[in-house]
């Protein structure tokens, strides 16, 4: 759990793994410093877990994922070789509501790949089309639009021989929502200090 600093004040606190918050308006165009500490009732950003320097353009909507290991030591490698170190994966193009609310009804669903010990995976629906094609760690997708309708969600790998898992993905409750749809965890957690296993976690916008 940690405290969220942007420019020295703190903005998030008390932050929890796998939460979300709700989108929030920042400063564009200028530098904001964001610090992420271990939470306390405090407001000290001396020696921080994590600190870098964004830039963000106006009339922009973002994700920010936190995403990576603040030590590799003791974690199984990435299939691909890919950096795990601590970041914050920036997304551009974040939508509040799905771009067919006016028609349609549907869900607009994104996937952000952030398993580090996870290879290149494809995600398809159960029967159906393929909505991830070959994503590896960090790797993230365009808004796709889903039908307003229950669907099974098969995680394969990116040869398609193989299904990791299946997820049921109720969209039927997300009727004209953006959706980021998040793989995170480990999928060998016996290999990573036995973290949280793999799984598929849906962030709507609030």
């Amino acid at each position: 759990t940690v405290d969220v600093f942007i420019n020295g004040a703190k903005a998030v606190p008390g932050l929890q793994f796998r939460k979300a918050t709700p989108f929030v308006s920042l400063d564009a165009g200028v530098p904001l410093t964001v610090a992420l500490k271990g939470a306390s009732a405090g407001n000290d950003t001396s020696n921080p877990a994590f600190k870098k320097v964004y830039e963000l353009a106006g009339d922009e909507s973002y994700t920010l994922v936190a995403t990576g290991l603040l030590s590799t030591a003791g974690y199984a490698t990435n299939p691909e070789g890919r950096n795990r170190n601590f970041d914050i994966t920036v997304m551009p193009g974040a939508r509040e509501i799905s771009a067919t609310a006016t028609s349609d009804n549907n869900a607009d669903v994104r996937v952000l790949h952030a398993c580090t010990d996870a290879p290149k995976v494809d995600v398809r629906v159960q029967g159906g089309p393929t909505l991830v094609n070959n994503a590896g760690f960090r790797d993230f997708t365009p808004y796709l639009s889903a039908p307003n309708q229950n669907l099974v969600l098969e995680v394969n790998d990116s040869t398609q021989s193989a299904v990791v898992a299946a997820y049921t993905a109720p969209l039927s409750a997300f009727s004209d929502s953006a959706i980021v749809v998040m793989a995170s965890g480990f999928l060998n957690p016996a290999a990573n200090q036995n973290g949280p296993a793999f799984g598929l976690l849906a962030v709507t916008r609030s």
